[in-house]
């Protein structure tokens, strides 16, 4: 998965707690004078959609001026913004034994990401986990790149791991204020890892779940699970992993899945939109809430995966995403987020290939518009449907 990684209290009036819509969301941050401010939203035209649209800050390289070029970007060309805190938690300043204040630089640029998403007349979808970037075990201590002196065995039944994670999600929580919080991104991978962990995360899952509904109100909190590994389709050989989503106590307030179908080496044309529609229906059986595409995106340019090279290119992604739209009204889904605004900079792997998600941007790096950009577009200026 992918490895860079003031809303007003009136929000909560227009959501019923287990039937979220987020239509009402958006429509309420029109009219807030304070989330008026970016770029002017061109005039609705076509037929309506049911569903919303989200893009994230990820960047086009690694640099907090290329975060605020994709929340603007993401002003005008979306109605919510994902900001995905996956670079790691303090836990040495949250646990029992920490100060209980995150860094102050952390701080800033929390309050700066809000500030500019408002402003622009976004929504906020905000994720964090508490997993590494190969959800195979513990996120590092932020911004170091490794875990602290005296962790490196810890896991979700450790005390220090259950109070440092659940006061990192309160203060998240408290300082976005978001529409929409994942507190666990793909959670599911994580199981294939460590099954005898496995209860103590979904343990972890619920408690804060309660905590923040006590504490905050009716913030809309679950999980994302990645669909391919759902399916059973990875890793290679995999069990499908259907049962997994009846382990949590707490409610879903949403289905939040994830989904990068190229991983397993598929074209384009192989998709159609039962491969989502068969997989959203099965998970429906275990969590009856509103569906979200939490994350999901397709390569523009040729890949090697599955021990052979995936011959993409800018048609294949713009068909892809043309059949993700048609499923997502057909389920109908609430939320289609498109990850990637950009292509980043490239990374080379040690077998001289290029990272897998490098080329999912709707743009290129120099932010030049991709073929599948203009069916993105022509689709976000639908209006939005209220039913």
């Amino acid at each position: 998965m992918p490895r860079l990684r003031e809303r007003s209290s009136r929000l909560a009036g227009i959501l019923n707690p287990r039937r979220w819509r987020l239509t009402g969301i958006f429509f309420l941050c029109l009219l807030l004078p304070a989330c008026n401010e970016g770029p002017a939203r061109p005039d609705p035209y076509g037929p309506s959609r049911p569903f919303l649209m989200a893009l994230s800050s990820f960047p086009a390289y690694p640099a907090w001026d290329a975060v605020l070029q994709s929340i603007d970007y993401a002003a005008g060309h979306a109605d919510m913004v994902v900001h995905q805190h996956d670079e790691g938690v303090p836990w040495l300043e949250l646990s029992p034994e920490g100060s209980g204040n995150i860094p102050e630089g952390l701080r800033l640029e929390i309050e700066e990401r809000v500030y500019e998403s408002r402003r622009a007349g976004l929504g906020i979808f905000l994720a964090t986990t508490p997993m590494n970037n190969s959800r195979d075990g513990l996120a590092p201590e932020w911004n170091t790149g490794s875990l602290p002196s005296g962790w490196e065995d810890k896991n979700f039944a450790d005390p220090s791991v259950i109070v440092a994670y659940t006061e990192w999600c309160l203060l998240l929580a408290e300082l976005y204020r978001p529409d929409l919080f994942a507190i666990v991104i793909d959670a599911n991978i994580y199981e294939e890892a460590h099954p005898e962990d496995w209860p103590f995360l979904t343990s972890l899952y619920d408690r804060i779940y309660a905590t923040i509904k006590q504490r905050l109100g009716d913030i809309p909190v679950f999980v994302t699970f990645q669909m391919e590994y759902l399916q059973g389709s990875l890793p290679l050989g995999a069990e499908p992993q259907w049962r997994l989503l009846d382990d949590f106590t707490a409610p879903q307030d949403f289905l939040a899945l994830s989904t990068y179908p190229s991983l397993l080496g598929l074209r384009s044309d192989e998709i159609e939109t039962s491969y989502f529609y068969d997989a959203v229906s099965e998970a429906l059986n275990s969590i009856d809430a509103p569906v979200l595409i939490a994350e999901t995106g397709y390569p523009s340019e040729m890949i090697f995966v599955q021990g052979q090279w995936l011959p993409t290119s800018e048609r294949e992604q713009e068909m892809y995403l043309e059949t993700l739209l048609m499923a997502a009204e057909l389920l109908p889904v609430q939320l289609v987020t498109w990850f990637y605004p950009f292509d980043f900079s490239a990374t080379i792997e040690n077998d001289g290939t290029r990272d897998h998600f490098v080329s999912m941007g709707l743009n290129d790096e120099n932010t030049f518009p991709k073929i599948a950009f203009d069916l993105w577009y022509e689709t976000w200026i639908r209006p939005i449907s209220d039913n």
